[in-house]
């Protein structure tokens, strides 16, 4: 039985959600198509089922998931014993594929999800908020800021660290560019950035600023903070989980560092500010890597 299943019109061309559902299959439910839709991820949250793909057969359970993509010929159905109850969020938009370009899910067919992890849980949250508000869905900045949370835990989760290494044609301060943007939320320095590209903290700092115009340090601390400004006004996340989601370990540090860089507590920023009015402010602010900040206690380092 369909409990769910919800068809968004989005206008942002850069990164949507298109749909949702959730499904408790009965035993004689079995579809064979031709794929239409960009990307959907599944996620199965009960029971048994099959998927085919590409001339692959998959039997699945509890805590795996399967992804359809454009073009595809899929078919999927619950085992007869123990029939399926699954999850799904389709998205689409341009940006979608560069966020998830390091990923197992670029090429995957089949995925488990991480017992612990939030992907599934985002997944969950999307459908049965959904469901729960059918008649009266929540506003777009709501889809926006799960489907934001849910593109950082793919990255997260099921990250190919291998497959960052293999790209040839990058320059070192490309792959620290992309290393950085997609790491973030954890606790790296430019040190480590250093290390994973095999150079020094001063000769990338000077490839860095050559190609981008501002430091890798710059770039990391308005990664963490940029991100950290759209969660505040687009999650109900405490101050703690949020400083937790953009790489910092300490609240107050990311506090103190927050205000240096917006001019407000985070907790003021969130009370003051909407999501339409910050995007607004910050399109008409020079690019915020450019103010050469520094995090509270720090100093300009050699090659800094």
């Amino acid at each position: 039985m369909r409990k769910l299943w919800v068809y968004f019109q989005n206008e942002d061309a850069d990164l949507s959600i298109d749909e949702c559902g959730i499904q408790a299959f009965s035993v004689d439910e079995h579809y064979s198509y031709n794929a239409y839709q960009h990307f959907i991820l599944h996620y199965v949250q009960s029971g048994e089922g099959y998927f085919e793909v590409n001339q692959q057969h998959y039997h699945l359970k509890a805590g795996d998931g399967f992804i359809i993509r454009s073009s595809e010929y899929v078919t999927y159905y619950p085992d007869v014993s123990n029939p399926w109850t699954t999850y799904w969020v389709g998205i689409s938009g341009s940006d979608f594929e560069k966020y998830i370009g390091n990923t197992e899910i670029m090429s995957a067919a089949v995925i488990t999800y991480h017992p612990d992890g939030e992907t599934q849980k985002i997944i969950q949250t999307i459908c049965d908020t959904t469901l729960d508000r059918e008649a009266d869905l929540p506003g777009v900045y709501w889809y926006k800021g799960q489907l934001f949370l849910l593109v950082e835990a793919l990255k997260k989760e099921f990250s190919s660290h291998h497959i960052q290494r293999a790209m040839p044609a990058k320059s070192s301060a490309d792959t620290a560019y992309d290393y950085i943007y997609a790491n973030y939320m954890k606790d790296i320095t430019i040190n480590h950035v250093a290390e994973y590209i095999g150079v020094s903290r001063s000769y990338l700092y000077k490839l860095f600023k050559q190609k981008f115009l501002f430091s890798p340090q710059q770039f990391l601390l308005d990664r963490r903070l940029t991100i950290a400004a759209s969660l505040l006004l687009t999650t109900d996340l405490s101050m703690a989980e949020v400083a937790e989601k953009v790489g910092f370990k300490d609240a107050l540090y990311f506090s103190k560092s927050f205000s240096k860089y917006y001019g407000k507590s985070p907790s003021k920023f969130r009370a003051q500010h909407d999501y339409d009015s910050y995007k607004e402010s910050e399109d008409k602010l020079p690019y915020r890597a450019m103010r050469k900040v520094l995090l509270p206690g720090e100093q300009n380092q050699p090659g800094e």
